[in-house]
Order: structure tokens, then sequence, then C-alpha cells
């Protein structure tokens, strides 16, 4: 009997699945993960993107190494040389993927990288003196290494083609032969013989004369029956092996008669023809072979072809008969009885859905069905079939169905009715190797779920935060799948602070209610962030959340420097308005929404201890004040402004100015009152000198007119004790 073994390599890699046959790996072994690794060395200048195809077509992909372990493992085999990995940014500059699709957390980066310290060093190289990893550009200058990783290897060390259907050796009899005639202890099973005998009294025309034995024929084309049996020569006992069809009718028939005349083959057609012969029984046969190969039936016994018969009949059983006729003893013992069809079915293994795909969590919408063909005679595979639908229920595939199509691929990309995430799929599927159909591959799968959209908790939108290194919290997502879930967190600064790139981190394990993530690196202080997060169910991730913002205020500062502006520090001048206008430079607190008031003050003596505090509620915004109560005429005023920010802490202003207000009568504007004033308003009335300024202050008597009554007004103040100058109201 033929048998063929196969031994069949499975590889799964990112855009493809790969099956290699008739090969045993021979790379080495980690145990960590239970992939294999092989060292392949390169020429100079062969590039990174050479050695990942490479990888692909040896049958796995550049190797990753997700822990220290693998990467010690790896550092290992490619000694002496530097080695590429698995790993690049070139998508997104400091984004690091690894190509297989594995989670990113182990890292080895040697001091200082990565530094991108040439334009395009976007992949991984491990060097053998250390184990660590720099940023490298596509390609190594000298002759290298790179490792190719199997993901995972699946052994089926024998496919029996040719496969032994029925076959009993004496101590067993397969349960699905039927017995016809007899009853329970017609049949002793025992030793190393199945032995047949009659329990009649002797009785030769008995119900237990004959007793036969069917059973289904499985490949109804082309087989093979053996037979091994021990005859016992006595009188007209006989032998019978019977073809049948489905009806139960005899095709073709071989018996042998205990006599010394002949065997006989005999059928449905006259005992007559190419496929009728007696011959001379001169010894007794042992070893039977009943075949039909490419529609002829044949029957051999001890290697020689006695008989061959045209039959292209469809064949449903075989059935044997065995039995006495005159005598009521055993005339034969069957040693063992095998049979193989061929060409057998198809055989469909192995079959997967896409890439990295898991039947509990399918991603893609349009998910690639991909299997395994088989076929012990090397018969290719010419057709398949393939059915989705939503339930097992198969008299209709509700979601698609295209009928059988004749190809060659063992891959099939769904193109039926869209699938919904969350909801359970059922699938058929058999292949054709131009003679019969496979059995019906049966199974399910599930749309995965997209996790909801976590919900960012704390710090609270537009909130401040007392650390550079703040730890963000959300609220944990949800999970039709229930699956594990995990986060991705990022925050960059705000756009009034530049440009920038954003602090990510990825697969934060999640918490009880809510998850946190500690920003890994100081934040500036003072400035203003957005932050984001995202679910990630180990198979998709969910959208990002809206943004919230935060600022960070780690240490609380004083208000900044500012100065006074007006009225001026005027020691050699005169303020005229009894009601002035303060102006002050803006006071700004660095920290975060903090505001800051003013408080005025207002002194008569350099030293503030004779002071007004005029206001202490004066708005941010408002670096300004219009006095309300009147100043004092001729007086010296020193004036200060103190900033305080809602922490209580505060800056002065950073310089003191003083004035004087106007004496009422001095029409020169030196501060005084005395007969220059009266030669000040004589020029200018009558030699056209020089105005008093403002003009209202010549007009000492409060007419609203500076003439001649004002020289006298101010004569008789002086000289002749008359009434004190008055606030005068001249344009």
């Amino acid at each position: 009997m033929r048998k063929r073994v196969n031994r069949i390599l499975l590889v799964t890699i990112l855009g493809c699945i790969v099956f290699i046959s008739a090969k045993v790996y021979a790379g080495s072994f980690f145990a960590g993960n239970g992939h294999y690794f092989e060292r392949i060395l390169i020429p100079a200048n062969f590039t990174w993107h050479q050695c990942r195809d490479s990888a692909i077509a040896l049958g796995g992909y550049l190797a990753t190494a997700t822990t220290l372990d693998e990467n010690n493992f790896i550092c290992g085999l490619a000694q002496p040389y530097t080695t590429f990995l698995g790993g690049t940014d070139e998508i997104s500059e400091g984004n690091w993927l690894w190509i297989s699709g594995e989670i990113w957390t182990f890292t080895a980066w040697r001091a200082g990288e990565p530094n991108e310290a040439f334009s395009g060093e976007d992949y991984i190289s491990l060097g053998p003196e250390d184990c660590l990893w720099n940023d490298s550009r596509n390609w190594f200058i000298d002759p290298q290494c790179f490792i190719v990783e199997i993901d995972s290897i699946i052994y089926q060390d024998t496919i029996q083609c040719d496969t032994l259907y029925e076959h009993f050796e004496g101590e067993s009899l397969s349960p699905i032969w039927q017995r016809f005639g007899g009853a329970d202890s017609d049949v002793l099973v025992g030793g190393s013989w199945l032995t047949i005998k009659s329990i009649t009294n002797g009785t030769p025309e008995g119900p237990w004369a004959m007793l036969s034995l069917r059973t289904e024929f499985i490949a109804p084309k082309d087989f093979s029956v053996h037979i091994s049996f021990h005859y016992d020569d006595a009188a007209y006992n006989q032998f019978r092996v019977e073809l049948l069809d489905e009806s139960g009718t005899s095709i073709y028939a071989f018996r042998l008669w205990d006599s010394p005349q002949d065997w006989i083959l005999n059928g449905s057609v006259p005992p007559t023809g190419d496929c009728y012969q007696e011959h001379p029984r001169n010894y007794i046969p042992s070893d039977l072979i009943l075949s039909r190969e490419n529609d002829t039936i044949s029957f051999t016994w001890s290697d020689t072809t006695h008989l061959m018969c045209q039959s292209t009949a469809m064949i449903a059983y075989i059935q044997l008969v065995f039995g006495q006729v005159i005598t009521p003893f055993t005339p034969v013992s069957i040693d063992s009885i095998y049979g193989f069809a061929w060409p057998q079915r198809p055989i469909l293994a192995d079959l997967h859905f896409g890439i990295s795909e898991v039947p509990s969590n399918i991603v893609n919408n349009c998910p690639k069905i991909v299997w395994n063909y088989f076929d012990c005679a090397d018969l290719p595979q010419d057709s398949i079939e393939i059915a989705f639908g939503s339930d097992s229920d198969w008299a209709v595939a509700e979601m698609w169905d295209p009928g059988p199509v004749a190809s060659a691929d063992t891959f099939v990309t769904y193109a039926g009715a869209p699938l919904i995430d969350g909801e359970t799929y059922y699938l058929r599927l058999r292949v054709h190797n131009g003679v019969v159909w496979s059995n019906w591959y049966y199974t399910t799968f599930r749309m995965n779920s997209v996790p909801s959209v976590p919900v960012l908790t704390s710090p609270p939108n537009n909130g401040i935060v007392n650390t550079t290194m703040p730890t963000l919290y959300v609220q944990n997502s949800t999970d039709a799948e229930n699956d594990t879930l995990t986060y991705d967190f990022k925050i960059v600064n705000h756009s009034m602070h530049g440009s920038g790139e954003p602090i990510e981190d990825s697969n934060i394990v999640q918490g009880n209610d809510s998850t946190g993530w500690q920003v890994p690196v100081e934040l500036n202080e003072n400035w203003r962030y957005l932050w984001w997060g995202r679910a990630f169910d180990q198979y998709e991730k969910s959208p990002w959340s809206e943004s919230k913002e935060l600022w960070v205020n780690a240490v609380e500062e004083t208000p900044w420097p500012f100065d006074l502006i007006i009225p001026p520090d005027t020691s050699g001048n005169i303020v005229f308005d009894m009601l002035p206008h303060f102006v002050w430079g803006l006071a700004t607190d660095p920290d975060p929404l903090d505001m800051v008031r003013y408080t005025l003050y207002l002194a008569l003596d350099s030293n503030f201890q004779y002071v007004k505090i005029i206001d202490t509620q004066i708005p941010p915004e408002e670096n300004q004040y219009d006095a309300t109560d009147s100043l004092f005429f001729g007086t010296r005023y020193w004036w200060k402004v103190k900033a305080t920010d809602e922490t209580g802490r505060y800056r002065n202003s950073g310089n003191i100015l003083n004035f004087r207000t106007w004496k009422l009568g001095d029409a020169s504007g030196d501060w005084n009152v005395n007969i220059l004033d009266i030669t000040f308003l004589i020029n200018y009335l009558y030699k056209h000198a020089t105005a008093p300024s403002p003009l209202k202050v010549g007009d000492v008597n409060g007419s609203c007119i500076v003439n001649i009554q004002d020289i006298t007004y101010l004569i008789n103040y002086l000289y002749k004790g008359g009434p004190a100058p008055k606030i005068g109201c001249a344009n």
C-alpha cells in the first residue's frame, strides 16, 4: 500500500501566508516564543528592504527583538556581525514599529540613540559588541548579516495517502460492516483469525449455512481490496467477493469453490466472453487482490493477474460472502482485509483568516480566507466552493454564495454582503481535484468590535496640574468581546507655544475603573497642552478621544516686573489736574490662569509713611486709574503700584515717581507765588511774552479771562492782604 509523508511548514508573515512543503526547518529554536531563527550573511551595501524581502522569501520575516532574552538570543546568532532587525520608523519619524505587528514595548537603544545622526536613519541595527541598538540608514557599508524569524511551525508528519479505510486483522472487525444472516454468536473474534462458523445441528440447509459482511464503498471510482485468508480444503465450500451498485445489485463477483475443477469470475454478464474464465485449481489461493484502475477490473492472487475486465459502473458497496453448502464445519478463516481507493478526496487543512487574524476577532471586513491543499495522488486543485451564512442552516447562505468556481488559488477574498462588527458568521468550504470534492470544511468566525472611545477624566478640561510630569486618566472603555484592553496616550503643546512633536505612549495596561499614564518627560512650566486617549483590544484601536487642555503650573511665581508711566517724575514740573490720570505697565503673572490686581499708593513723603491707598482691586486688564478724590493744591506727592496674584504673591512697581500739584496764583510755573508771577502776567499781556501754561493759571481771580484785573488781584493778595487766588477757568 502506498504512503506519502508530507511535512508542512506554516509561516505567518507581514502581507501573506506562505506554505512550504516537504521541509523540516533546521534553524535555531528560541524557547521564549517558540520561534525559529537563522542567520543569513549579506554582501556590502545590502539594504534593509532587501533583507526584509529576502526574509519573506525564506518563509519568515526580519527578526524582531521584543524581549531582552530574545534580543540576546538574536545577538548571539549574529556574532560577529551587525544585523538588521525588523523595526522601523520610516512611516512616521520617531514612531518605531515592528514589521510583524507585535506590540512595541521593549527597547535596547545604545546611549544617545536613536539620534537620526544622518537623514534616513529609519532602521534598527543590532551591534555584536554590546547587543544594543542603533538607528541606521538603509544599508550596511560592510558585509554583515540579517536574521530571519519563523513565527510558527506546524508539522503533519504522516499524512496517510491511500488511506486504509477498512481494516481488520483477527482481533477487530470494523463496526461499519453489516452482517446478513446468522446471529451474533455466528461470528467469533479471537486469536489471529476471524472465524466463520455454522451453528446449525448438521443441517446444511439451515439459516446459518451462509454469512455475509457488507460495507459502503468509500471511493466509488478506482479501488483495491486485499484479502488474506486461510482456506480449509473441504468439498463444496465457498468464498465470494462481490461488488454492488447503490441499489445492492451485484455487478461483479469473484467466487472460489472447494472443488478440483476451477475458480470462476462472473457477474451481471453471462458466463462467456472476456470476463469469464475457468482455470484448473492445482493449489489453494491465499492472497487475493480485487482492484479497478482506469475502468479496468483485475483479479490477482500470488502476484499474478489472472483476469481483467472493463467497467465504468459506479460501485457503492463491497460484500464478502462465505459459508458451507453441505457440511457444517468452518470453510474459511480470514487473516486480514484492507482496502484503499484513489483518487481519494483532496484534503483541505490549516484554514486561516488572512494575516494574523484570529477567528474570534476578525478585523478586516473583507477577510482573506487562506488554506492548505493536499492530494495524495498529486492531482491539482481545479475548483473551489465557498459559502458564508449568518447561521448554520446551509439551505440558504445569507451572506455570500458564489457557487463552484474554477480556481487553483488556495485563498479567497470575501466579496459578499457587508460583515457587521460584533456579529458571528458561518463558513463552509470545499475543494475539487478534477475528480472528486473534498469534504466540507465548516467553521465560524466573529467580526471584532472596536472598543468604545475612552472618556478623558483627569485633569479636567483647561485644568491646571502642579507637576511637570502629570498623570493623565481616562475612564475605561468597553468591548463587546471582553477582550483585554490597553490604551494609547498622546500630548502636544498648544500652538500658542509654537509647533511641537507629540509625546506618545501605547499599550498602557488597563486599571480597575480608570487607566492612568504618567507623561514620561518633563513638560514646560506654564505651558498649555492638549491631550488625547484611545483604547486597543489587541486587534483594533478605537478612534482618538476628543482633546482636552491642561496647563502646567508646578511652581507658583510672582507677577513679572513692571514700571510706572503717567504721571512721570515731575519734581521740576507741575500737575495742574487735581484728578490726575495714573498709568503703569502690565504686571503679567506667568502662572497659567492666574490673575493680578493692582493697588495704587499715594503718599506725602518718599518713605510712604503718610500714605493713602487709592484702590486695591484694579482689574488686571486696566493698568490705569483716574483719581476720583481731588488732590491738594500746592502739594508734592509720591506714588507706586503693587501687583498681587491670586495666591497672594506680589510685586511692587520697579520705580517710585513723584509730582507736584499746582499752587493757585503761580502764573510763572516755578511753584512760587510772588512778584515774578505779576511780572510774568504783565509781559504776557503787554509785551507779547510767553503765555501761562495752562492759561487758567493766569486767571487768578476766577473770571475765566486773563487780563489786567488778574494783575491787580495778585498785587492785592501779595501786598495788601487781599483774597487768595482762585481756581482759574480760562481756556
